[in-house]
């Protein structure tokens, strides 16, 4: 077996065993491998994120890793025009109307338990001469 290989299998198998631990036994570890949870707890599906203008785009959904429930999502600064934020579900979809250069935006989150968490996503508004 090559080392890709095997390395594909112990992902695999680590991420099957993962599934019916408690979080004492993720805490300690897998066979000795010691795991560590997400210190973000919530992500993007594409951060960064690079755009077209005046290209819809596929929405960017958020990741929420620490089981608790979000209530609202704000962002600052503001989207670029044609791109918005729901604040409810988190996602970010729309149509970018503008370029915009690499741009660091700040998504607040806010759990059912009163919590928060500042999330950057950075979003780029690229040309239609231009890959994504």
């Amino acid at each position: 077996m090559h080392i890709r290989q095997k390395t594909k299998l112990i992902v695999i198998t680590l991420l099957l065993s993962t599934l019916s631990m408690s979080c004492e036994e993720l805490i300690r570890g897998v066979d000795g491998i010691a795991l560590v949870a997400s210190p973000i707890p919530v992500s993007y599906t594409a951060n960064p994120a690079t755009y077209l203008q005046n290209k819809f785009i596929v929405n960017n959904f958020p990741v929420i890793h620490n089981g608790k429930t979000v209530t609202t999502y704000a962002i600052t600064p503001a989207l670029p025009a044609g791109l918005h934020l729901n604040t409810t579900t988190g996602i970010i979809y729309g149509t970018p109307t503008v370029l915009a250069t690499p741009t660091t935006y700040t998504i607040t989150v806010t759990f059912s338990d009163a919590s928060t968490a500042d999330i950057p996503v950075v979003i780029d508004i690229a040309g239609n001469n231009r890959c994504s």
